[in-house]
């Protein structure tokens, strides 16, 4: 499954068009569109890091991620003005208030010019004159104090090449769900961070233009992250199928369910039966369970009894 996330129903619109996409019909505060054939599920997260961490987490949790899905994140982005329209795979996320970092794994051959992201709270703006003061023209000093963060200003010597307000929510709310080289942050350079406001035509005419390529890499990238999820995989495809009927039948959460599977993986690795400690587990009444919090009093004793 791809799980491909934006901001704005406008960045998604070109998307929606290309794959024939569907509305689902759910109960959730959010849109969500599918293309079964493509197995792509695509979210609008609104704007902000808190939106988009919190859309994000949530699709992920509801649609229980497996080895070989991964997560994209698509949309517009600040950057410099005669790079405008060009669409880049950002290769690093920083976080402005926290000055935190994170590297996504690119891993696999894609047509984008690499960037950096800085994701903040607020729209990219042009640092006012009384703001100079802030922004020496001197190397940006390491800052571990996140209480009195960095400010992040328009100098070159701050070499933020992109800007934006969601990836590093995306990241870190996608990574208990994903690994590094399971995440995609594709940015559109739309303006420069003077603009105030950008019309709905606009945004759909700088994603349509890049809409062919981005919808080839992240097919490519779904390709190979399958290929290299059979390569790895130790359970049989029965054993899967009994691995999942066993977490439905605990009530596991996401954590709970890849936890049941780490600890079935490494029972095959080790040479150590389980199937008969599950099967006895049946047959006694233990299973199934009733509810998610006999599930994890299950779970742990499964593990006490294999381990």
């Amino acid at each position: 499954m791809i799980y491909l996330f934006t901001a704005l129903y406008d960045e998604a619109y070109p998307f929606l068009q290309y794959y024939k996409m569907k509305k689902e019909i759910n109960s959730l505060p959010f849109e969500m569109y599918r293309c079964e054939e493509q197995q792509i599920c695509l979210t609008i997260t609104g704007t902000g890091e808190i939106t988009a961490a919190t859309v994000v987490a949530a699709v992920c949790a509801m649609g229980h991620v497996k080895a070989g899905d991964i997560f994209v994140q698509c949309g517009i982005c600040a950057g410099a003005e005669q790079k405008k329209g060009v669409a880049y795979l950002c290769s690093k996320i920083t976080e402005e208030a926290t000055q935190k970092t994170f590297y996504p794994d690119i891993l696999y051959r894609h047509p984008f010019p690499e960037a950096a992201v800085v994701t903040g709270m607020n729209v990219r703006r042009k640092a006012s004159v009384s703001e100079e003061h802030v922004c020496q023209k001197a190397d940006m000093p390491q800052n571990t104090d996140t209480a009195n963060p960095v400010k992040l200003c328009d100098t070159e010597l701050y070499n933020i090449e992109l800007y934006d307000m969601e990836a590093a929510a995306g990241y870190q709310a996608a990574h208990h769900f994903f690994g590094p080289h399971q995440m995609f942050f594709i940015k559109i350079i739309s303006d420069n961070g003077v603009q105030e406001k950008m019309s709905a035509d606009t945004v759909r005419e700088l994603v349509q233009a890049q809409i062919g390529q981005i919808a080839q890499a992240v097919e490519r990238f779904a390709a190979a992250e399958r290929d290299y999820a059979r390569e790895q995989q130790v359970l049989s495809q029965e054993e899967q199928r009994q691995a999942e009927r066993l977490s439905h039948d605990m009530h596991c959460s996401a954590v709970m369910e890849a936890e049941l599977f780490q600890l079935l993986k490494y029972c095959r690795l080790s040479g150590i039966d389980y199937e008969d400690t599950i099967r006895d587990g049946y047959a006694a009444g233990s299973l199934p369970c009733k509810d998610k919090k006999e599930g994890k009093r299950c779970l742990e004793q499964l593990r006490k009894e294999l381990l």
